[in-house]
């Protein structure tokens, strides 16, 4: 009987490790998890909205990160992500409460058509995968241009990618990553950032 636990104990854990993560409803009060890659990616933007627990970071596999749709809020082009077999985003992955998502769906503009929320897999850097949902603009851009290349009509300000750049070091995203993101070509504006507006 001895040995039949101890073969339980120590098996039983290896089969999980090869597993995939999901996030299961345990009870009503489960919290849903959403995967931020723009402004997201740091804690304080993102609280604006819904309160949030990091739970770690990861990547999403065959999507590319790029720019396009001027935002007044952040006197610039916004981050989305596009499907690109040959391309990652590195993403934070958050725990939010339950109905958080109906308040970053409006800090989104999803009822505006601006962007729309999708289910995706995020690989972990321990190679276990977690599902859950993230953004993308509605129109996202026809073409890949390198994010270091932008043409001015899809340039972020600077504003906005300093609060990106600031939330990948705060979420620990590789520092190959970080410095891609430290390349991407901006407008320059450098002001005040009107969260009230789209």
């Amino acid at each position: 009987m001895l040995s039949t636990l101890v073969f339980v104990l120590f098996v039983v854990p290896l089969a999980l490790s090869s597993e995939t993560v999901s996030v299961r409803p345990r009870s009503s009060s489960s919290f849903p998890i959403y995967f931020g890659y723009g402004s997201n990616l740091l804690k304080e933007r993102l609280e604006r909205s819904v309160k949030a627990t990091r739970m770690g970071i990861g990547k999403i596999k065959d999507y590319r990160l790029d720019f396009d749709y001027f935002s007044k809020r952040w006197n610039g082009s916004v981050a989305t992500i596009v499907p690109d077999s040959e391309r990652e985003v590195w993403v934070a992955i958050w725990r939010i409460p339950k109905g958080g998502f109906k308040k970053i769906d409006k800090q989104e503009g999803v009822a505006e058509n601006v962007y729309k929320r999708f289910k995706v897999n995020v690989e972990m850097p321990d190679g276990n995968t977690i599902n859950g949902y993230t953004y993308m603009l509605t129109k996202n851009p026809d073409r890949y241009i390198p994010l270091n290349q932008l043409p001015n009509a899809r340039q972020p300000s600077k504003s906005y990618m300093d609060v990106i750049v600031k939330g990948a070091e705060e979420s620990g995203l590789p520092t190959f990553y970080q410095d891609m993101l430290k390349s991407v070509s901006h407008n320059d504006y450098d002001g005040q950032v009107h969260y009230e507006l789209s």
